[in-house]
């Protein structure tokens, strides 16, 4: 998991200008919004990868992309052409598991170090 979201970090730099259209239009700062998401995916990746503070940026890594599944996705599932609708049904299915699956790391690693201290 960690890796695949660093990875989604450098594509949100790499296709910025092209998918910034995702953002949702009454959501101002579009081109911002693509480079700020993908450096929070890439840091929240990297403090997983590194175990830096894991619970605090996993949990805020879950959040992230849960709110993304609720403003961004659902809406596109909702208003896709039913040509369209698989492939939007996909992306917010895994939008929602790996917000799913932050949290669960947040919650591994809070326990491990609680056990520690």
């Amino acid at each position: 998991v960690r890796h695949t979201i660093f990875y989604f970090g450098i594509l949100h730099f790499v296709v910025a200008k092209e998918a910034q259209g995702y953002v949702p239009s009454w959501i101002p700062w579009h081109l911002f919004w693509m480079y700020f998401c993908g450096a929070a995916l890439m840091g929240g990746a990297l403090s997983i990868i590194l175990k830096i503070k894991t619970p605090l940026f996993a949990t805020l890594l879950g959040i992230m992309m849960l709110t993304w599944f609720a403003i961004l996705h659902v809406p596109r599932v909702v208003m896709a052409a039913p040509a369209d609708r698989a492939d939007e049904i996909t992306s917010a299915i895994l939008a929602l598991g790996y917000s799913g699956m932050a949290f669960v790391i947040a919650g591994i690693e809070k326990k491990d170090n609680s056990a520690i201290a």
